[in-house]
């Protein structure tokens, strides 16, 4: 009876456990999608008012959640392209949404700053609209994998016991 209670124990625990991992993982996308609406937002001001470099552009970036996934050091080193591809595994976003970036990214620096002002604000509003929609599903996602969890939680501790 012992070894029953101490496994629905550790089932209860794993079953909260996981809930509030896939809980962070929604919050970690919604927070890198606003991280790269803010690059893109400093990339388009930065081109539009300073015509600076895009290498300068990205050194004077700094954003904490694309800095956790180790994305903004390799935008320093090797550029946004690169920093997708390189770190496409750790970021918690779609993949519309990783391909609408690097389309962007593959066109960025290859024209003139009207252009670059342009496909800048398009792209933006694009992830604006994600974004939106990231926040307005987030607290049904959120109450969907808590119930789960505590539902198949409390199923495997009765079965068990």
């Amino acid at each position: 009876m012992t070894v029953k209670l101490i496994g629905a124990l550790f089932i209860a625990i794993s079953s909260f456990a996981l809930s509030s991992h896939f809980c962070s993982c929604l919050s970690r996308e919604k927070d890198e999608l606003g991280g790269f609406i803010s690059l893109l937002n400093h990339i388009r001001l930065e081109i539009s008012c300073f015509s600076k470099p895009l290498s300068q552009i990205f050194s004077e970036f700094s954003c904490p959640a694309l800095d956790k996934s180790g994305f903004t050091e390799t935008l320093r080193e090797r550029g946004f392209s690169e920093g997708l591809k390189k770190n496409a595994c750790r970021l918690n976003l779609s993949k519309e949404v990783k391909d609408i970036l690097l389309s962007f990214s593959q066109s960025l620096g290859h024209g003139y700053r009207e252009d670059e002002i342009k496909r800048c604000d398009n792209t933006i509003s694009c992830l604006e609209e994600r974004y939106k929609a990231c926040l307005d599903t987030l607290p049904e996602k959120r109450k969907l994998i808590k119930s789960l969890s505590i539902t198949f939680g409390i199923s495997v501790i009765v079965i068990l016991i």
